[in-house]
């Protein structure tokens, strides 16, 4: 996206590369082990689809969706699906009073900021990423749900449109 963008702009495509993440399947892979784990410590049983929220909570990565696509979920599926909120930021008391007025906050478990290593297992313990971002460049937090297996619901913005395609 980046590329062609800057190619718009006149500068000499021969001169750009386009550079991965690295981001490594063989080290980051399902790890059912981890899975149940989580599932366990959170009393998530396995058959719950458990759809994960992952990131900063500021306006940019749009936390009222996330909440009304619970509530919705909740009111249409209300035994199967569980949800993680992984990460913190001016948005997160925004977030638990709408689950709270909603009635879903029960729905939710907010674990606030963690490391990138528990971020990781969380996602191993996932069965769906979703980030509905009103911009992004290319998400490392995409990137990491898909060196886990998940699949990525996301906004069709900037670069996620070259990262989340069909093929993926």
């Amino acid at each position: 996206h980046l590329k062609k963008w800057m190619v718009t702009q006149n500068a000499d495509e021969k001169k750009i590369e386009v550079v991965t993440t690295n981001s490594d399947h063989t080290k980051y892979g399902p790890d059912k082990k981890v899975r149940q784990e989580l599932r366990d410590k959170w009393k998530i049983n396995d058959t719950l689809c458990l759809i994960t929220f992952s990131g900063r909570l500021t306006a940019q990565k749009q936390p009222k969706v996330f909440i009304n696509t619970v509530y919705e979920v909740s009111k249409n599926i209300p035994d199967g699906y569980a949800f993680i909120i992984a990460g913190d930021g001016p948005d997160m008391q925004l977030m638990r009073s709408l689950a709270e007025n909603l009635n879903i906050y029960n729905k939710i478990w907010f674990l606030g900021e963690i490391s990138n290593a528990e971020n990781i297992k969380v996602l191993q313990a996932s069965d769906i990423f979703f980030l509905p971002s009103l911009w992004e460049g290319i998400s490392l937090s995409i990137y990491e749900a898909m060196t886990v297996g998940l699949p990525v619901v996301g906004a069709d913005v900037c670069g996620q449109k070259e990262l989340v395609t069909p093929q993926t």
